[in-house]
């Protein structure tokens, strides 16, 4: 079990700075082998098909049989915080953070390893406490005992600021850390009764050349842990202070890259040409040149879901220049260009720098990790994709039943909730029946063997069309997203089984499955009992 087993080791300090390393190389190997676009991957190489009986657990990639939990992808990037991996553990934590932006309102309890697709409970508080943790413990270093205080940000060259409170105790603690002009400020303040301890990870390339507590000299003491560096300023008092610190820079590598963002889309048009930023800092010791015999420059390849690289053939590769030389210590924002597969479907994108005729950045240092993305290719302008969704459940007559409905815009238009081309999801009723072959034919039986085959029935399914219903979304959805809701439908009086159909439509247009053959609407198998009912309206 990856990140069970392993990286709870970590995390749980069991593991000697050799055992360390390992395990976080490992890891991050089968995560990349498994094709994860973020950490959390339950167990790799995943059981073979039909290994296991329970349902979950019967395909590979399926539930703990190699699922994707940011449950357990929480602890890992907190342990890879702690181990000295803050590198890897920002771009760990920045993967979550993307993924989640495409359902700000849910937390899954797992998802496919490859598509990232929500299973299990929406609202998943353990994630939710894990992935906490690793903002608060990881990244910011900030822990509240009774013994006293601890702080180890580890932003780096990133501008960040947290206020966390502690109900139980009354402790509270803020802290904000910016970086400029060779100097890195830090300013907390609390109220705990006792004093703490305050180490700074040292941006990558740097060393500190002089340290000062409320403007009084201390001494300059570097502790390295893991790849990481940090500056040890001891122990420190309660209340409000200040840190400056004077940075310099260190003996790094020639070329090292310190990523700090994207605006990468999830959804592209197919066979196209897109435009993104990205945002990069240089860590190392060289100056990336913009022109010359050997420019820096970046690019990308990209990757289908099975670890294959897509060859020239299938995408070009293109080569965007720098805006300007950048310097060690400069960050840069560099406009990018991106072609795109030509056939739809999910992909792994992989943007990094290189140093054109020398060598690519990913292969210079082990430290430089390319920058990464899931992206969906796409070909249709409204397209879904229905998510966790009941397959069968059983309701009482004439009463109302509340589903969770989520789907995800896998097409290029942004669907709108309102207006006159306003997407609504359209829900359609068919109760089973059974009908003659004879009916069916419209022929009387006029001899035994017709007698017989009319005895023999056809199941049909009627549509129910005074319970077709149309809802409209709770807000816009744009290319890329999930949206989810629940939706109260009025159950049938008549007892039977019913098959309830759900798909989007755009206002005065047909439904999406009309469009495309990949655009399948969703179906639940429903079997109304019968029972006191409520009238419908």
């Amino acid at each position: 079990m990856v990140t069970i087993g392993n990286m709870v080791a970590v995390y749980a300090g069991l593991a000697d700075d050799q055992q360390k390393r390992r395990i976080i190389d490992a890891v991050e190997q089968a995560s990349i082998r498994a094709g994860a676009s973020k950490p959390g991957v339950s167990l790799y190489p995943p059981y073979p098909q039909g290994f296991f009986h329970y349902p979950l657990m019967y395909f590979e990639g399926q539930y703990q049989n190699g699922g994707l939990w940011d449950w357990w992808g929480g602890i890992q990037t907190t342990a890879e915080f702690e181990a000295g991996y803050s590198r890897l553990a920002q771009q760990h934590l920045l993967a979550i953070a993307r993924d989640w932006s495409r359902h700000p309102r849910d937390i899954a309890e797992w998802q496919t390893v490859v598509t990232n697709r929500m299973q299990g409970s929406s609202k998943y508080a353990g994630a939710g406490g894990t992935v906490g943790e690793a903002v608060v413990s990881g990244l910011f270093g900030v822990e509240m005992t009774r013994e006293g205080f601890s702080l180890s940000p580890r932003l780096g060259y990133q501008d960040g600021h947290i206020q966390v409170s502690q109900p139980a105790s009354g402790n509270s603690l803020w802290m904000r850390q910016r970086v400029a002009d060779g100097t890195l400020w830090l300013q907390y303040s609390t109220n705990h009764q006792k004093p703490g301890t305050l180490s700074v990870l040292l941006p990558s390339g740097t060393d500190a050349e002089t340290l000062r507590l409320d403007g009084i000299p201390q001494s300059v003491q570097v502790r390295s842990v893991g790849q990481d560096r940090y500056l040890e300023v001891g122990r420190v008092p309660s209340g409000a202070h200040d840190v400056t610190v004077a940075l310099k820079q260190a003996a790094v590598a020639p070329l090292s890259v310190a990523w700090e963002g994207h605006d990468v889309p999830y959804v592209l048009p197919t066979g196209r040409r897109a435009d993104a930023l990205i945002e990069a800092r240089n860590v190392g010791s060289n100056v990336w040149e913009k022109a010359g015999a050997r420019p820096v420059r970046t690019s990308y390849q990209w990757f289908d879901l099975t670890g294959r690289r897509l060859s020239y053939q299938e995408v070009p590769e293109a080569h965007s220049d720098l805006p300007y030389d950048v310097r060690p210590g400069e960050a840069v924002t560099v406009p990018t260009m991106v072609l795109t597969p030509r056939l739809p479907g999910l992909y792994h994108l992989r943007l990094d720098l290189l140093q054109e005729g020398v060598i690519w950045f990913n292969q210079a240092d082990s430290k430089n990790l390319p920058l990464e993305a899931l992206v969906r290719v796409a070909d249709e302008p409204l397209a879904v994709e229905w998510l966790d969704m009941a397959s069968a459940v059983v309701v009482d007559a004439g009463k109302q039943w509340a589903l969770k409905l989520a789907f995800e815009n896998t097409g290029l238009a942004e669907w709108r909730a309102s207006g006159a081309k306003a997407v609504q999801v359209g829900v359609r009723w068919f109760r089973r029946a059974t009908v003659s072959i004879a009916e069916v034919e419209d022929r009387t039986p006029f001899s035994d063997e017709d007698a017989i085959a009319a005895q023999t029935v056809r199941i049909v399914w009627e549509e129910v069309t005074p319970l077709r219903t149309l809802a409209a979304l709770p807000e816009d959805v744009k290319p890329g997203e999930v949206a989810s809701f629940t939706q109260r439908l009025w159950v049938p009086e008549t007892p039977g089984l019913y098959r309830v159909q759900f798909d989007l439509l755009q206002m005065g247009g047909p439904e999406f499955s009309n469009k495309t053959p990949l655009n399948r609407p969703a179906e639940v198998l429903v079997t109304v009992r019968s029972g006191a009912g409520v009238r419908a309206p």
